[in-house]
């Protein structure tokens, strides 16, 4: 994985860029904007103050008394800017003064250095002019700017704490990402490119316990990776029983062709050898066109020729067919259906050939001396026929397999010389087509029985 392309270097470079975007934004924006607040409420209450004080009521003495508990000092400077008073330790009238008082008249402003010689510190100043009383020129207030910087510095240290702890839990949020989705989202790149190179039975997602949206695709792409390779074993089997299903009657055809065309097996014989191989050719083609069904149905939709008819007129004739077959194998059908009025609306065709093959099947399972009950009844506005054998069953794991192409059971392939796999899969195919359903019950050994409904007339 390139770090340039990883999602989670993405998101670590965005959180760096975004700590040092907000330190940037704490030390500039923050400060400048701290600082011109505080001095904005300092300058009103220095020029509240200013205002209100009335210097020609008190006396020198009086004012150092103010101003020595005060937060503000005071300079009365004459017109000359020589100064007349001065509330700051170590100042006199010979110290000078580095400010002209008129030009802080209008609105109060930080100077640009210390106001008077000895004290080194920034102020605020704010100059009022004094035109009577026993002062005449301007009274300068002013205010230190060290508290102010102070409290400055101690707004934006707070800023700066604050901001550190959502650092601090956004971190906490990163780690939360790493976990949850880097990690899970990685292990599905991993699992996503061993399945694009074929290896479907990589286990690395078996484990995948998220159970938000992340977990649920893992699983999803765990899942799609079981049944592609369930899929895989499948289209093995498919390709091996289409091509047993198909060799075998070829192989015969071709050896009693030959034989017969070399004259090992004798002219009075031949009519018993060339209906063996009509035999097989007629196997041939009836797999051939139940696969070309199968697959016109795949592309498009089963067309149905719906009519309404009694039930007992597809049932008996199919019934009836099937007598040989019971012979030889010694099984007996038994018809049970409270009526024969009973009315559907199928495919009358198409349902004829579900039975038989049900029938078929049932036939070719079951012991000697056996029954199939064929039971009809109703319930609702569905009709449900039932074909129940006590013959070999069908094992658990074949199931949900039964329905597929060309699938055989191992117990089938011993006993079914001549069917081709197809059976159950047309027989499913149909009773979707009819928008019903057709369920299997069955136990090894004990016999199986398949239900399908139609629809009442």
């Amino acid at each position: 994985m390139k770090i340039k392309k990883s999602i989670y270097y993405k998101f670590l470079l965005g959180y760096i860029l975004f700590a040092l975007i907000s330190i940037l934004y704490i030390n500039t924006y923050i400060n400048y904007k701290t600082r011109k607040d505080l001095l904005n409420i300092h300058y009103d209450d220095i020029v509240d103050f200013a205002n209100k004080f009335k210097i020609d009521s008190y006396t020198t003495s009086d004012l150092d008394n103010i101003f020595l508990s005060s937060k503000y000092d005071l300079i009365i400077v004459d017109k000359d800017n020589s100064i007349k008073y001065s509330s700051l330790t170590g100042s006199s009238e010979n110290t000078e003064i580095n400010i002209d008082a008129k030009d802080y008249t209008k609105k109060p402003s930080v100077s640009e250095g210390n106001v008077i010689q000895d004290i080194k510190e920034q102020s605020i100043v704010y100059s009022v002019e004094l035109t009577y009383g026993k002062y005449r020129g301007y009274a300068v207030f002013l205010e230190g700017m060290s508290d102010i910087n102070y409290e400055i510095t101690n707004i934006v240290v707070l800023d700066f704490n604050i901001f550190c702890f959502m650092l601090l839990a956004s971190f906490a949020i990163l780690i939360i990402f790493h976990l949850s989705v880097y990690k899970p989202l990685k292990k599905i790149s991993v699992a996503s490119k061993e399945y694009a190179k074929g290896n479907l039975k990589y286990k690395g997602l078996s484990k995948f316990k998220n159970e938000d949206e992340i977990g649920n695709l893992g699983v999803s792409l765990n899942y799609m990776a079981k049944k592609l390779d369930t899929m895989e074993e499948d289209q093995k089997n498919f390709l091996s029983n289409v091509s047993h299903d198909f060799r075998s009657p070829l192989t015969s055809i071709k050896g009693y062709a030959e034989a017969i065309k070399d004259g090992t097996i004798p002219y009075e014989m031949q009519d018993k050898y060339l209906d063996i191989i009509l035999f097989e050719t007629n196997r041939l083609t009836k797999l051939t066109q139940n696969i070309l069904s199968l697959n016109s149905w795949d592309s498009t939709s089963m067309r149905l020729e719906l009519s309404t008819f009694p039930l007992h007129t597809m049932v008996t004739p199919i019934v009836d067919s099937l007598e040989n077959k019971c012979l030889k194998r010694k099984v007996h059908i038994r018809v049970e259906s409270p009526t024969d009025t009973y009315m559907v609306n199928a495919d009358k065709e198409k349902m004829e050939q579900v039975l038989y093959n049900l029938l078929d099947n049932a036939i070719k399972f079951s012991h000697s001396d056996s029954t199939i009950i064929l039971k009809v009844y109703s319930k609702n506005d569905k009709i449900f026929i039932s074909v129940k054998d006590s013959g070999i069953g069908i094992s658990k794991d074949s199931l949900d397999k039964i329905w597929d192409r060309f699938y055989k059971t191992d117990a089938s392939r011993g006993k079914d010389k001549t069917g081709s796999g197809l059976g159950l899969s047309i027989t499913k195919e149909i009773i979707n087509a009819h928008g019903e359903n057709i369920n299997v019950i069955s136990t090894e050994n004990v016999g199986t029985e398949f239900i399908f409904s139609m629809k009442k007339a």
